[in-house]
């Protein structure tokens, strides 16, 4: 007895488990992407905080990805607002010449550091920071003495990598979700 093959081709039923099937296929890995990149930029570390002297060069730590890079900190009195050039900071990148730094972080926003019992205002802006990077503080209130520190832009958890790691979770839970047999369909006549 011969078999006869059934050559009507895909049914509707086919053609839905088949783009479900590749719909998960595709949403699992863009979910894995978005877990490795978040995971590796969580894990890589803050820049240590860098104490400086005025006038001195001092080498800045390169800073993770993702993340909104290095503020100068001063032990000011928090009434007594200065302007960058008072500091006259420059920053200097491997390769280039020096720039002078003239953000003024919004201390509102930035908030207060405590470093060796000291209370620690933000002065002037960084940003991101490379391997090599160095900065230097000569202005008239740096040479007072005060005490300077580089420190970290935002004070806890790097928020676009938990943000990255979680969308990533959130979509391989929905890749789960969208694949057929997840929902127990199966094609017909299987």
């Amino acid at each position: 007895m011969r078999r006869t093959v059934d050559r009507r081709g895909y049914t509707d039923s086919s053609r839905r488990h088949l783009v479900g099937v590749a719909a998960s296929a595709v949403m699992a890995v863009l979910a894995l992407i978005l877990l490795g990149i978040g995971a590796v930029a969580w894990s890589m570390p803050q820049p240590n905080p860098v104490k400086l002297s005025a006038g001195a060069t001092t080498p800045l730590g390169q800073t993770p990805w993702f993340d909104s890079g290095s503020t100068v900190f001063a032990a000011i009195d928090p009434t007594e607002r200065t302007t960058p050039g008072d500091w006259d900071c420059r920053l200097q990148t491997a390769g280039s010449a020096a720039r002078t730094l003239g953000g003024t972080p919004n201390p509102d926003l930035v908030g207060t550091r405590v470093v060796d019992d000291q209370s620690l205002f933000p002065v002037v802006t960084i940003g991101t920071s490379g391997a090599g990077d160095t900065i230097s503080c000569s202005g008239p209130r740096a040479d007072t003495g005060v005490a300077m520190w580089v420190l970290p832009t935002d004070a806890g958890l790097p928020r676009v990598a938990l943000s990255l790691v979680v969308a990533g979770i959130a979509l391989l839970g929905a890749a789960a979700l969208v694949h057929p047999r997840a929902r127990g369909l199966t094609r017909f006549g299987r």
